[in-house]
């Protein structure tokens, strides 16, 4: 029995000792260069899309008006 249980806290506390190690979610939600990168599209941006529908030589335009601000400490 003291061989069970000293086996399955074992078990038990390599694979915390895991999980807190390689957590994805926390080096995604970190800032990283990568976010450098993006606050230099930060800014208010007037776009216009021009595009053909179906066969027809008929153009549809829209303009978008798009806001893109830098928020929880320097993330998209």
């Amino acid at each position: 029995m003291k061989i069970f249980i000293g086996f399955t806290w074992l078990i038990f506390n390599v694979t915390m000792m895991n999980a807190q190690n390689q957590d994805p979610w926390t080096e995604y939600v970190t800032p990283s260069s990568v976010h450098n990168l993006l606050s230099h599209y930060e800014g208010s941006f007037v776009m216009e899309i021009t595009m053909a529908t179906g066969t027809e030589k008929k153009l549809s335009i829209i303009i978008v008006d798009s806001d893109h601000t830098m928020f929880l400490g320097g993330r998209f």
